[in-house]
């Protein structure tokens, strides 16, 4: 049986705009809640290590632009898979349910497993009134 290759676009600079784009979120979403403030950031830093360790931040950029270029409403899809429960999915406005309200752990099997082998793990279902209009992009 052959091995199945992926092409993934790269993205220059891809690691620093999506610490970029969640950071600008953190400020948007808990301005004035310093608590929540200090536990969101830390956990991105965490999630982020191995995002970049692993060259995986291109693919949170592409669910992120797939999602925000399309003005999808959270009405019009549903994301699931290990890492679609990231505060980082979280910020970028994949998923509407932050982490850690939730009391979800993280593990690096949500990015990576052990050794990087396995980019993470997001799954979208779009509504069929709108999955026409994103297929011919």
């Amino acid at each position: 049986m052959s091995e199945m290759v992926k092409h993934v676009v790269h993205i220059d600079g891809a690691e620093e705009r999506l610490r970029t784009l969640c950071e600008v979120a953190i400020k948007d979403k808990f301005q004035g809640d310093e608590s929540m403030t200090e536990r969101v950031k830390n956990r991105l830093d965490k999630e982020m290590d191995s995002v970049t360790k692993y060259g995986f931040a291109t693919i949170y950029l592409h669910y992120y632009e797939l999602i925000h270029d399309n003005q999808l409403r959270p009405s019009q899809y549903y994301v699931y898979g290990t890492a679609a429960s990231s505060v980082i999915c979280f910020l970028l406005g994949i998923t509407k349910d932050n982490p850690l309200d939730l009391q979800m752990p993280l593990y690096d099997e949500f990015f990576a497993w052990a050794d990087g082998t396995r980019e993470p793990d997001i799954e979208l279902e779009v509504d069929m009134q709108v999955y026409d209009k994103i297929i011919q992009l």
